[in-house]
């Protein structure tokens, strides 16, 4: 059951807007298949896709590299967009008229969002 829940969500959130680099993350057979193989062993799939993806942000956050820095956080907005879809959550938005203060916005809330 997990691994048709996580099948289907792969293929709904691959039809919503992500970044080019989160497409192609989502498309990358070597980090899908570390959770489907955990899935296909029992683990449930929120858990499994935070264990597949949780050391590759690690290792972006680890890098020497400030660009490679910066994309764990489209990785944790991946990580992040995956999981409330797996719990039959809507994405984040920031609504109309607001003003943000923050550190971080991740990706997928930037291209959500209405810029006036």
């Amino acid at each position: 059951m997990a691994l048709a829940v996580l099948a289907q969500g792969w293929e709904t959130l691959t039809q919503k807007p992500f970044s080019r680099s989160q497409i192609a993350l989502l498309e990358d057979d070597n980090l899908a298949a570390a959770a489907f193989a955990l899935i296909a062993g029992g683990e449930a799939a929120s858990r499994a896709w935070s264990a597949a993806i949780d050391p590759e942000i690690a290792s972006y956050d680890a890098a020497d590299d400030p660009y490679f820095r910066a994309r764990a956080s489209d990785l944790r907005d991946l990580r992040d967009r995956v999981l409330r879809h797996l719990a039959g959550e809507a994405d984040q938005a920031v609504p109309a008229g607001v003003i943000v203060a923050a550190d971080d916005m991740p990706p997928s809330i930037f291209l959500a969002t209405r810029l006036a």
